[in-house]
């Protein structure tokens, strides 16, 4: 009798552990946070493979995990966002995973290499998602240059992020230059950065590229306005090579005027034109500042 006892007391025991463990996961499920940072970190689905994904979670269930970061009290999602939309929308049951990190930065490499492994990446997700890895390692202290350059210690990270990816340092700086540019993008219409990821927007890598070289972007309504903003920078701007000529040029007219200025009757004319020249001068050096 006691035997029986003790099992219907351990029978009870693992029941009411089993229980508390669902009532975990339910209360888990039910304050997933997504955060801005880490959902931007992962390429949209165009929307015929999100329509995809969900007609096969209707069909199937929601089959893999959701992978969520216990950060204290919080629950944040890391993986599986399209999957929780489609879950969350049609109120069908998901699992889920409980991953640990030391903070941000380590969950930030982690959701890029996840990313990264996947088959069904574009070139330009590829670019992008290796970018991130770059610029997220250089936020970290890493001696890293997003400009050109062949100094050994600044290509330190690229030439390690190369290597783990198979392709060349200047791919990897390009690629840097890439998800800067996306990010400008995004920080003014992230409808159009998601666009340009998924592969429904066509504009150039270059002329992504050229604008992380822009401090500040006001707007861009649409991808028209990308090659606009670019021309206008193009035109704006003039070579150093350019520019010192142009400013020897000036400086030896400057001071022939100056020369001439007291030996020559016609100084209210020297004076204008030397005024001219001065004028043209501070273009100069405004525009190679």
């Amino acid at each position: 009798m006691a035997k029986k006892k003790d099992l219907f007391k351990s029978l009870n025991q693992g029941v009411l552990k089993q229980d508390k463990k669902i009532i975990k996961t339910e209360g888990i499920k039910e304050n997933i946070t997504i955060l801005p940072e880490l959902l931007n970190l992962i390429p949209p689905l165009k929307t015929e493979e999100f329509h995809a994904l969900e007609e096969n979670i209707l069909q199937n269930g929601c089959r893999d995990a959701l992978l969520v970061w216990e950060k204290g009290s919080e629950y944040l999602l890391v993986d599986g966002h399209n999957r929780y939309q489609i879950c969350t929308k049609h109120q069908l049951d998901f699992n889920v995973k409980l991953l640990y990190f030391e903070g941000h930065e380590e969950v930030k490499n982690y959701m890029i290499n996840n990313q990264l492994s996947r088959r069904n990446l574009t070139p330009e997700q590829q670019s992008y998602l290796r970018g991130l890895r770059y610029v997220n390692e250089k936020s970290q202290g890493q001696r890293t240059d997003l400009t050109s350059g062949q100094n050994d210690l600044k290509l330190e990270t690229a030439d390690k992020l190369a290597k783990e990816f198979k392709v060349s340092p200047k791919t990897i700086k390009r690629d840097a230059q890439y998800t800067s540019g996306l990010q400008k993008i995004g920080e003014v219409n992230q409808e159009l950065k998601d666009g340009i990821l998924k592969g429904d927007v066509k504009v150039k890598k270059a002329d992504i590229q050229a604008l992380s070289k822009i401090e500040k972007i006001d707007a861009l309504p649409d991808e028209n306005e990308i090659s606009k903003l670019i021309g206008k920078v193009k035109s704006n701007f003039t070579s150093p090579a350019k520019s010192n000529l142009g400013l020897e040029k000036i400086k030896k007219r400057i001071i022939s005027l100056t020369e001439k200025l007291g030996d020559n009757s016609d100084n209210l004319k020297i004076a204008s034109s030397l005024e001219t020249e001065l004028k043209k001068l501070r273009l100069v050096i405004e525009k190679s500042k």
